[in-house]
C-alpha cells in the first residue's frame, strides 16, 4: 500500500461519510417536524425549520452568500439600500376606515437567476472538502492546456536516460540524478525511477540539445530547460522529454544548486505538474524558483507533494497505459476537481498569458484568457480574445461552447440583442446536457429583463428538458416563479415556489411560498410564513408582504405593531407605513 492507495481511499471515505451525514442530518429533521407536528401548536402559524434545512442544503455560510449575490429579494443589511423601493409615482395608498396604509417596496425582484461562468456552489463545496482533506495545494495550476497528463503507477519504475556530453561538467550530470532521487525519496518511494543507458528504453530522456535557445531577454536570462511528452497514434504519453543546457545566455556555466532546482522543476513537470504558476512564482511550480543571484538549495515542500498525492487521485485525461477496473473504482473523476475541460482555466493571467505565449495557436489558452476576462468584468477583452478563438477552433462542439460565453459576456453588458444572437449559434451544435440548459436558462433571463414574458416562459420550459442537477432546478423553479407571476397565471407560481422551497429551504424561497399564497389569496398560508421570515431575517419585502397580509386580514392592532418595528429597524426607507 502506497500513499496515493492510501489517500484514494482517505478521500472516497471521505465523501462517502458526507453522504451518510447528509442523510442522518435529513432524518433527524424529519423527526424533529414529526415531533413538532404532534406537540401543542402557538397561534402563530409558521414553517418548518428553515434555519436547520438551510444548514443542511447549503452546509457553509459562502454558498448561502452566493444565493444571497444572484438573488437578493430582502437585504436587511443595508439601512439605505434602495434598490427595492418603489418610485414615487408607483407609491399607492389605501385606506380602511380612519387608517392609511401605504406600501414603499417591490413585491417581486426585478433580477432572477443567471447562468454565471463561474463555478457553482456545488462546485466550490467539492473543492472545499478536496482541499480539507489533501492540505495546501496548488492544483488549478497544474493543467497543460486544461488537461491532466500522468503516468500510470502501475508502470513504475519509470525508466530514466540521461545523455552524455562530454561538454557538460560532471557535477551538472550528478545534479540532475540526485534531483531524480529527491523526488523518489520525498514521496516515500512511491515515485521511483531506474536509470538506463538507451533512449529507446527510457520514459524519461533527459538531452542537451546543441541548438538550445540561449538568447537573452531584457533581464539577462534566457531559457534554461524545458519539458514536453511525446505521444503514440492513440494519444498515449510514450516519452516526457526534459531538454537542458549547461550555461547561461551570456555562456557561463550554471552554479551546481541551480541546476539542481532546474531539473527539480522539469522532474515534476514529467511527473504530471506541468502548469506554471503565477500565483505563487513567476514561471515555475510551487517550489522555490531558481535564481542565479542567490545559491540557495531548494527543497521539494509540502504543497508540491500534496498536489502530487491530489493528481494520482484523478483519473488523467492522458496517461501511458490503460487503468485497470480495480484502479478506476478508486481514481476521481476530473471532472470533480476541475468541472468539464471546457471550465478549466488557470487561476492566473500571468500564468495563462505565458503559456499563449510559448503556444500562440492553442486555441484552448484563448479560451481560458478570454474566460479570465470575463469572468473579472473585462468584458470588450473577452470579446476580442472569444472571436480570435474561434477562428482557431475546428471542433463544432467546443466552438459552440464559446459561442454560449460570447452570449454571456454580452448578456453581462446588457446588449441582449447581440447575446440572444450568440445562444442561438450555440444551439446549432451544442450537444452537452448541462451547456444546453445554461444557454436556454440565459435566454429566459435575457427575455424576462426586455419584458418578453412570452419568450421568457418558452425559454425555461426547454430548459427544463436539461435539467441534472438539484440545485440547477431549483434555480429554474424560482425564475419560473417570477414569469408566471408576471403574465398573471398564479396557480403555476405557486406550484413552482411550493417545489423550489421543497429543493432549498431557505430565505428566498421561503418568501416566494408566501408571495404566491398572498397572490392566491391564502392569507393565513402566508401570513405563518412571512412571520418567520420577519422574525429570522427581518428584510424589507418581509415587513412589506406581512404588512400587506395584516392590512388584507384587518389584524390592525398586529399591522400598527410591526409598523413601528419597521420604522425603528429602517428609520429611512421604511417599507410601509400605516397610520
Amino acid at each position: 500500500m502506497n500513499f496515493s492507495d492510501d489517500f484514494e481511499d482517505s478521500l472516497n471515505k471521505l465523501i462517502k461519510w458526507l453522504t451518510i451525514v447528509s442523510l442522518i442530518a435529513i432524518v433527524i429533521w424529519c423527526l424533529i417536524s414529526l415531533v413538532r407536528f404532534v406537540m401543542p401548536k402557538e397561534e402563530k402559524k409558521t414553517p418548518a425549520n428553515t434555519e436547520m434545512i438551510n444548514e443542511d442544503f447549503i452546509n457553509n455560510d459562502s454558498g448561502d452568500e452566493a444565493v444571497r449575490e444572484l438573488l437578493d429579494l430582502n437585504d436587511s443589511t443595508a439601512d439605505g439600500d434602495v434598490s427595492i423601493m418603489l418610485n414615487e409615482e408607483e407609491v399607492k395608498t389605501e385606506t380602511a376606515g380612519n387608517h392609511a396604509f401605504t406600501v414603499n417596496v417591490k413585491e417581486m425582484p426585478e433580477n432572477l437567476y443567471f447562468a454565471t461562468m463561474k463555478n457553482d456552489e456545488i462546485q466550490l463545496r467539492k473543492r472545499q472538502i478536496i482541499n480539507q482533506k489533501v492540505g495546501e495545494n496548488y492544483i488549478d495550476s497544474v493543467l497543460s492546456y486544461g488537461t491532466l497528463e500522468r503516468w500510470n503507477p502501475e508502470t513504475f519504475p519509470l525508466k530514466v536516460y540521461i545523455q552524455k556530453n562530454p561538454e557538460v561538467p560532471a557535477s551538472h550530470i550528478n545534479e540532475l540524478k540526485n534531483a531524480f532521487v529527491k523526488w523518489q525519496d520525498t514521496t516515500g518511494g512511491f515515485i521511483a525511477f531506474a536509470f538506463v543507458d538507451s533512449p529507446e528504453k527510457a520514459n524519461i530522456v533527459c538531452t542537451y540539445p546543441a541548438d538550445f535557445y540561449r538568447t537573452c531577454d531584457s533581464n539577462q536570462s534566457s531559457l534554461t530547460s524545458k519539458q514536453y511528452f511525446s505521444y503514440d497514434q492513440t494519444g498515449k504519453i510514450t516519452k516526457s522529454n526534459i531538454e537542458l543546457t549547461y550555461k547561461d545566455c551570456n555562456g557561463e556555466v550554471y552554479a551546481e544548486d541551480l541546476v539542481y532546482a532546474f531539473a527539480l522543476r522539469e522532474i515534476g513537470h514529467s511527473l504530471g505538474l506541468r502548469g506554471h504558476s503565477g500565483k505563487f512564482q513567476d514561471k515555475i511550480l510551487y517550489y522555490p524558483a531558481p535564481n542565479k543571484n542567490e545559491s540557495v538549495r531548494p527543497e521539494i515542500n509540502v504543497a508540491d507533494v500534496n498536489t502530487l498525492k491530489l493528481i494520482y487521485s484523478v483519473l488523467p485525461d492522458k496517461t501511458n497505459q490503460e487503468f485497470s477496473e480495480e484502479q478506476l473504482r478508486k481514481l476521481i473523476r476530473p471532472e470533480e476537481v476541475w468541472g468539464d475541460t471546457f471550465e478549466r482555466t488557470p487561476t492566473s493571467e500571468k500564468a495563462i498569458l505565458y503559456n499563449i505565449e510559448r503556444s500562440p495557436d492553442v486555441p484552448a489558452l484563448h479560451i481560458a484568457l478570454a474566460n479570465y476576462y470575463s469572468e473579472h468584468e473585462k468584458y470588450d477583452e473577452a470579446l476580442a480574445v472569444y472571436s480570435r478563438s474561434i477562428v482557431l477552433l475546428n471542433d463544432a462542439e467546443f466552438k459552440a461552447k464559446v459561442y454560449a460565453r460570447v452570449g454571456d459576456t454580452y448578456s453581462s453588458q446588457q446588449r441582449y440583442l447581440e447575446a440572444i444572437e450568440a445562444y442561438k449559434l450555440s444551439l446549432k451544435t451544442l450537444n452537452k446536457k448541462q451547456s444546453i440548459f445554461s444557454v436556454y436558462f440565459n435566454l429566459g433571463f435575457i427575455y424576462y429583463q426586455q419584458g418578453k414574458y412570452a419568450d421568457a416562459l418558452q425559454a425555461y420550459q426547454k430548459a427544463i428538458q436539461f435539467v441534472e442537477s438539484k440545485e440547477t432546478f431549483y434555480r429554474l423553479l424560482m425564475n419560473l416563479t417570477g414569469v408566471y407571476v408576471k403574465v398573471g397565471n398564479n396557480t403555476d407560481a405557486q406550484k413552482c415556489a411550493d417545489k423550489a422551497y421543497s429543493l432549498s429551504k431557505n430565505k428566498d424561497s421561503q418568501y416566494l411560498v408566501a408571495y404566491t399564497r398572498f397572490l392566491n389569496e391564502d392569507y393565513a398560508g402566508a401570513q405563518g410564513f412571512m412571520e418567520q421570515s420577519v422574525e429570522e431575517f427581518g428584510g424589507l419585502m418581509d415587513y412589506s408582504l406581512l404588512a400587506q397580509i395584516y392590512y388584507k386580514t384587518q389584524q390592525f392592532t398586529k399591522l400598527q405593531e410591526l409598523a413601528q418595528e419597521a420604522k425603528e429597524k429602517y428609520p429611512n426607507n421604511p417599507p410601509f407605513t400605516f397610520e
